[in-house]
Parts: structure tokens; sequence; C-alpha cells
């Protein structure tokens, strides 16, 4: 997210914008070489995750507002029961991940497998991590992602990483854990808007536990301490009493069955509140700031009490929303208050008092050092660390140990069992932790086998076998499809910084990439040379984008954005630059989607903002306005694929598909003259993108956090594709059908590459394989050998062959001798088998073994 040292100078001796622009218009830069670059840097917009929707009781009418208060009257009166143990089964929530479970869509039209791509990176980095929890007793880790969903880290592993929860967001502090008095581990959780959960099988299935109530998204923290019987859980969160609101402090004593509210209740509208639990101690303490004054009053309960009990009431005024910090070192307590952003406190006397040790802070503490209590951190683009109570910084430099990282979302220490301690941070370059945090050089990766990408876009080489995901904050990363056996696929960064398109072109041959400060770059496939090799230059402004697409001529490496403005705009690589040029005809408005006919490449399509459609039959040079009157798809200014999508039929070219926000969904089967609402079935906010089987006969889309969909043609109706292997609380942002290994490969913000591969039993031999077969095989059927013919200007072929089960049992190169290869099945059982030749398109063939 940071632009090069050129630049800066170049904005420093600016006068004006004007210049400014001209240079933006005509630099050129080869090989960004860092993956962020130090001397800009301009903070990404916020995450939009979906989140819980404001719950306001006095915003209730009629039978809404009845039924809240017959159901809260009734929870009341149980003591917020919501499990009856004795009947356990009927409250779990069963969530058990199963990427071999075979799932039907469409009316059981199509089956298949999903899978998800485990990532290593040759430095070891990750993707972000935004929660964790710790089990103290058996040294075990969980890491939450970027969507709230839960991984449990084997670092004896090859694959570090292990699915547990990926149908809940599971980010906050209120995350946590309880060893049992067999030293199991039970995971812990409030609801947003419900009660206390509780999971034994390491958050695959979840309970919900008694006594405790949290609404409108006001769960907080929860910590766990010991007690000389066996352990606590204290849990701090918000509910509704009538139409007022208030923070309450929940205490179990049966390691999280059931909770008992403590005498604590604190008005919403009159105090902040805040827990904190000491490092190396038993006590628990309750901050309470009045917002009238900023003065806090202090509570606390020690191992031996049951609720907690006023402590100290000190002078000092906090001003803004508090976060504190404790340690206990030698029989003494110290804290720090983080106040705003700008001012921290220290005290050494157990929080009677309090020394103001900065006022000029530029961010809020995220944690202390729990041996070295004059030690404290913060950060955000680095990790900074004070070792004078937070009175200056000293800073990372974007090196943990030997691991080039930016960006901080989450860091926690926790206390271990031996005790010792264990501090995890969570960064948009992966997952590290250290247990002596004080040293650059102590902190260990555990990103290999992350599958946690966050892809705005991606796409595939059919041709070469590669996959590129354009990524938040890793820029584009690259790697073959195929894990070599082990489950994990090696990527290779092949553009820095945040990229938010990329497309392929020239026969596949060229990656091009779109970085979020509008350079456009290109690179080689095959001789890539990683991101230092990228050919690239300045275009357009910072944060956004629309969609960038390949030059309908394929000979030529070139690709083409419709940019908003009133013209499409081509980018032609020349070997040495990458040079801008316009397509002649105006539009009457912002251009922003772009689509054509690889059946017919005279065939051009373009949408404008407003979702006016428009055709063209001579290649671009003119354009007619669709005579449709219906609903177009609407779009979205943003960085995010929220434009419309136009997608040409791979079977018909006269057939065009196109949608974008809103249920909406429209075909053409005339060019895009005339068009028809298909939307049976459909419930979704907005398509990010979709594909099409090769028959047509299915259309595949990615619609955002409304998850995965498919398009029955012959059903007229839309199915959202679901299961235990699906995850959700996340975007899907890309889709692409890729032919030879029939799969529906969807990437997502979060989740990185999910495959759907096809049971080819569950499609007809024409669904799966393209129509028009352009070689023979003799002798047909065979008793193993067989030779299939190729065209004479080809010397060496990739070949798969394909079991009636969709079973790949060949994957081979071949030489080709006068025109034809030979191919032995002799040792696979007889049956119907399908080969799969790849020439500049790839065909196959049925073949029959005796």
């Amino acid at each position: 997210m940071k632009k090069n040292t050129l630049l800066i100078a170049i904005l420093l001796l600016a006068i004006s914008t004007i210049f400014y622009y001209n240079f933006l218009e005509n630099k050129e830069v080869v090989g960004l070489e860092n993956e962020h670059l130090e001397e800009e840097y301009e903070e990404e917009p916020e995450d939009d995750f979906p989140t819980v929707a404001p719950f306001i009781p006095s915003e209730l009418k009629g039978k809404e507002l009845e039924e809240y208060k017959e159901w809260r009257q009734k929870l009341k009166e149980s003591g917020n029961k919501f499990t009856d143990f004795k009947n356990l089964g009927t409250s779990k929530k069963a969530n058990t991940v199963n990427f071999t479970a075979t799932n039907s869509y469409a009316n059981n039209s199509i089956t298949g497998t999903w899978s998800q791509k485990n990532i290593l990176t040759s430095d070891q980095n990750g993707y972000r991590a935004d929660g964790s929890a710790y089990d103290p007793v058996n040294d075990e880790l969980y890491v939450v992602s970027t969507p709230g969903h839960l991984y449990k880290i084997d670092e004896s592993a090859d694959l570090k990483w292990s699915l547990r929860n990926h149908k809940q967001n599971f980010r906050g502090d209120d995350l946590a854990g309880i060893n049992l008095p067999d030293n199991s581990f039970r995971l812990l959780h409030q609801n947003p808007n419900g009660g206390m959960e509780y999971s034994d099988d390491e958050g695959r299935s979840w309970s919900t536990a008694n006594g405790a109530l949290f609404q409108n998204s006001w769960n907080f923290t929860t910590v766990v301490t010991k007690t000389p019987t066996g352990r606590r859980i204290v849990a701090h969160g918000g509910n509704y009493d009538g139409n007022k609101s208030f923070d309450n402090l929940y205490i179990s004593t049966d390691y999280g069955l059931n909770y008992t509210k403590s005498s604590l209740s604190f008005d919403r509208s009159v105090f902040e509140v805040v827990i904190n639990k000491p490092h190396n101690s038993r006590s628990v303490y309750c901050f309470a700031k009045r917002k009238s004054d900023s003065k806090i009053l202090v509570y606390k309960m020690e191992e031996n009490d049951s609720d907690f009990k006023p402590f100290v009431a000190p002078t000092q005024v906090f001003s803004g929303s508090i976060k504190v910090f404790g340690t206990l070192l030698g029989g003494k307590y110290y804290f720090y208050i983080s106040a705003g952003n700008s001012d921290i406190f220290y005290s050494d006397d157990e929080a009677r008092t309090w020394t103001q040790t900065s006022s000029t802070n530029d961010r809020p503490l995220m944690d202390i050092h729990p041996k070295q209590p004059y030690v404290c951190y913060k950060g955000f683009l680095e990790l900074n660390m004070s070792t004078d109570y937070g009175a200056t910084w000293s800073k990372n430099n974007h090196y943990l140990k030997t691991h080039y990282v930016w960006d901080l979302q989450h860091m926690k220490t926790y206390d271990r069992e031996d005790g010792g301690n264990l501090t995890f941070v969570g960064l948009d370059f992966g997952s590290y932790y250290s247990t002596n945090p004080r040293l650059w050089n102590s902190w260990v990766s555990i990103n290999e086998g992350s599958p946690n990408i966050l892809a705005y876009d991606a796409t595939t080489s059919d041709r070469f076998s590669r996959i590129y995901t354009a990524n938040q904050d890793r820029g584009t990363h690259g790697f073959n499809d195929d894990d070599g056996g082990d489950g994990v696929y090696e990527a290779l960064n092949e553009a820095n910084t945040d990229v938010l398109r990329v497309a392929l072109a020239k026969n596949e041959s060229s990656i091009w990439h779109w970085y979020y400060y509008g350079t456009i770059g290109r690179n080689s496939v095959q001789n890539s040379g990683g991101a230092n090799n990228v050919t690239s230059k300045d275009f357009y402004g910072n944060w956004w984008a629309t969609s960038m697409v390949a030059s309908p001529n394929s000979n030529e490496d070139a690709i083409y954005i419709p940019s908003g403005g009133n013209r499409l705009e081509k980018f032609t690589y020349s070997g040495s630059t990458i040079v801008r040029t316009y397509n002649p005809f105006v539009f009457p408005g912002s251009v922003v989607s772009f689509g054509y006919s690889k059946k017919n490449t005279n065939r051009w399509y373009a949408g404008l903002k407003n979702g006016t459609f428009f055709y063209s039959t001579d290649g671009g040079a003119t354009f007619t306005e669709s005579s449709y009157t219906g609903n177009w798809p609407g779009q979205d200014d943003s960085y995010k694929k929220t434009r419309q999508v136009i997608v040409a039929s791979p079977k018909d070219e006269s057939t065009v598909y196109y949608a974008g926000k809103g249920s909406v969904f429209l075909i053409s089967n005339d060019g895009g003259v005339t068009f028809t609402n298909h939307n049976t079935g459909l419930s979704v906010v907005r398509f990010m993108d979709f594909d099409i089987h090769p028959d047509g006969k299915f259309i595949f889309a990615a619609c955002g956090y409304d998850g995965a969909w498919v398009y029955a043609v012959e059903q007229d109706k839309w199915f959202r594709m679901t299961g235990d292997a699906v995850p959700e609380v996340v975007e899907f942002s890309d889709v692409e059908y890729i032919t030879s290994k029939n799969i529906v490969r969807f990437a997502t913000y979060g989740s990185g590459v999910l495959d759907f591969s096809i049971d080819l039993n569950s499609l007809s031999t024409s669904d799966v394989f393209d129509e028009v077969i352009t070689i023979k095989a003799y002798p047909n059927p065979t008793s193993g050998i067989f030779e299939v013919t190729i065209p004479q200007s080809i010397k060496n072929v990739k070949v798969k062959i394909y079991a009636s089960d969709g079973k790949l049992v060949s994957d081979n190169n071949y030489d080709v001798n006068n025109g034809k290869i030979k191919v032995n099945l002799e040792k696979e059982v007889a049956g119907i088998y399908f080969v799969k030749v790849f020439l500049e398109k790839p065909v196959s063939i049925k073949i029959i073994k005796k």
C-alpha cells in the first residue's frame, strides 16, 4: 500500500497537481521490489464484513414488539435458561467440516465435492488473522481468520492450519477457553444476540450455556482465572432491560455450563466498562468510567471471592474510550490505561494512582509485556514497542525475525501453565508467536498451509495450469494447479502491494495486474521472474477499479478497461512499456463493464453505470443500445467487484448474459438486442462474477456474502450451493469454470480458493467435454494400446485421461510422431474412459477399454 521512492521525490518537488497527474500518465516502473514501499501510505478502506443488524427494542412496533416482550419476559423468568442439559442434543449446532462428502445441487442435476487450496509462500508469510485462543495446559493455539473462521494450529505438521469452523464469526476478545478438570479444553464464545456458547470439540459444534444474555453485538470480553477449587469464567457484555441498555458481568464456576449475573450492572448511557485479568494473576478487575466526568471506579474479584467488590476510585481523568492492561510481578500489580488514541497512563500501585506517560500517542495500546511492566506495544503499519512506559517508541521496521510483515491487526498475550507466557500477533502478512516479544528475532512463523487468501479477484490459466489471485496487501500470488500430493500449494509473489484485478491475455501467456493506486502492470506467465520483473505504469487514482478484460484478439498482448469514462480503454504491452489507447466509439454515459463473444470476436458488449446495455457486431467500431425496457442490473462505485458483469455464451455467439447489483439476471438470445429476466429462486444482493459451463446448461455465480449459486438452464431456476465444506460469512468474489479439470473454481475474500469438482457421472458426455471432436482414436474399442491422431504441426502434446467416475488416471506429455501419439491403458480395468488432448483448445474423445 505504499508507492515507490521515485514517486515521492517527484511529489515533493511538484508545485501543482497538474504536474503530478502529467507525471503519473507517463511514469513507468519495472520491478516493484518490496511488497509494501515505505514512503507513501494510504490506509485501505474498512472491511465490509456483514455485521449483526442493530437491535433496538424501542423501535419495535405492533406484533414484533409484543413477541419480543413475551420472549424477553420468559427468558428473564427462567434466569436466561437456554439449554436443558438433560437433553443437550437439542441445543447443539453441529458443524463438522467434511471436504470429501458429495454435494448435489439443482435438484440433483449436478453433483461433486469441494476442496480448498492450502498455501505455502516462499517467505513463510501468510494472510491476515484477527483473533486467537490458547490452551495453556496442552499448549495448543487457535487462530481466527479475517472473516472470523476458526483454525487449530499444528506446528508439527506440514499443513499447520486445520479448519474447525467456517460457519460462524469468532472475531473479538469474547473468544476464550477453559481447561476442564481432565485438562481437556473447552472453547467459549459470546453470541452477539444470544447466550454464552461453549464447544468441547475444538469449535466444530457449539451449545448454549444458561444464565448469560448478550444483545445488539455487545459481546465484549471473556476471561478465565484459577480458583482454589478449579477455574472460573467472567464474561462481560451488554443487553437490554426494557428500553434501557446495561453492561453486565456474568460469572461461571461450573466451567461454562451456567452463569450467574454479578451484582454489578452499569447503565450504558452513564458508564463505559472494561474488565481485565492481569497476567500471572488470579484476580479480575472491572473498570467503570463515568461518562459525565471521565473518572473511573475500580472493582476487584479475588480468587476466593464470589463477586466483585468496590476497590478504588482514583481522581485521574481519562478522556476517550479506555483499554486496560495489567500484570502481577513479585506480588505487585501494574496497570496501563490507554485512553483515546493519544493518552497513556501507568500505575504501579494497583490502579490507585496514575502517571501520564504520553499525550501524543497516535493509536491505542495493544498489549504489555507480562514480565517487564515498563514494556508496552502498539501498532498498525508496524509493531511498535516502548521500553519506558509508552513515552518513546521503536519499531520493528517491518521484520519479525526474517519475515517481512505489515499491518498489525491483533495482538494478545496468554499465560502458560508452566508460568511462562505466549504472545500471538495476527498481521496482514500472517500469524506469528513469541515467548519473548521484546526480541524482534524471537518470532516464529506458523503460516504454512494457511488457506485464507483475501482475494479481490482471480483467474486461472487452463493452458499452463496456473492460478492467480489478486489480494489485499499480498499482491498477486501465482501457484501451480497441482499440490504435488501433500495438499499444499506453493505460491510465488507475482506482483506486490494490494492488487485489485488480474487478467490473462495473449492466449494466457501474459498476466496483467491492476494495483490499488492505479498502476497497470504486466508480466509473463511462463517466465515471470516474480514481482521484480513486472512492467508497470501509473494511469488511475487510488482505491477504485472496474473490470479488466483480455483483448478479443487472443494474439495480442493487451487488455481492455471500461474505466468509467465514455470510451473503452485499451492497454497494450509493446515489449518494453505499456501503451494506452482509446476505442473511437463514444458512449452516452460512463461505461463500467465490457465483454465479448469468443465464438465471434466481432460481437462486443458494454454496460453503462446506469445499467444500459450496448452491443456491437463490428468489433467495437459502432455500438447500439439494447431495446430492453425492464430493470437493469445496478452497480456500486468501489475497488471491489461491484460493477455489472457481462459474459457471452461459450456455445452460441448470439447469447449473452448480464447481471450486477440486485436479484436480476438477464439473458439475451439475439446478441443484446432484447433481454429477459431469469431470477426464479434467486435472492442475492449482487453478482460479483459468473461463468458458464461449456455446454451452456449451467451458470455458476459468485454473489459476495450471499455465497455460491448455480443456475440450471433447463429448469430455469437458481439454486444456492451450500454444504458443510462451503464457508459462510465470507465474500465470494470470483468464479471460473476450468474446462480441463471439470472444476468450478471460486475465489473468496478470506477463505481463499475453493474448487467444486464435478462428478462426470452427474452430467452427460456432451456436458463435460467439447462437442466438436477434432481427433480420432484407433482401435476403439481397445484392449489397452491405441493411437490418437494429432495435427501434424504439433510436436508435443499434454493428455489427461479420466475414468467414467471422473477420476484422473493419467496426466502425461507425449511426443507426436507422424501426427500420432500412442497411449497405453493396459493396466486399467475395462470400462469407459475420456481422453482429453490439450491443443490450442482442449478436445476430447471417449475410449472403450475391453
